[in-house]
């Protein structure tokens, strides 16, 4: 596994079953709000962050090259979507979150 944080950007290559929808994903953080507050069109690469993504996020999975949640499973509705669109979907722990989300603010 390896790793880089660069202030709020992240790349990751990683092995599958870390991931509930198995790729590579890099760009900037994105965190999910319940205002569904998008990132702008500027051609940058977005990650989206959250300590739980709702459903409510599944029409804009285009937007991101892939997503992070501390809760979540195969089996949800954004899981199975992320799967179709071939959006990698990993979990990541909730100390990890706090830390992306701080440098995100």
């Amino acid at each position: 596994v390896s790793f880089f944080y660069d202030k709020k950007s992240f790349k990751e290559k990683t092995t599958k079953q870390e991931y509930l929808v198995d790729g590579e994903m890099s760009g900037e953080y994105w965190l999910a709000n319940e205002e569904l507050k998008l990132p702008p069109s500027d051609g940058k690469t977005y990650i989206l962050v959250g300590e739980e993504i709702g459903s409510s996020w599944v029409m804009y999975l285009d937007r991101f090259s892939g997503l992070m949640s501390v809760y979540g499973n195969e089996a949800t509705h954004l899981a199975i979507s992320a799967k179709e669109m071939k959006k990698p979907y990993k979990k990541i722990d909730i100390s990890t979150f706090q830390k992306i989300k701080s440098k995100v603010q």
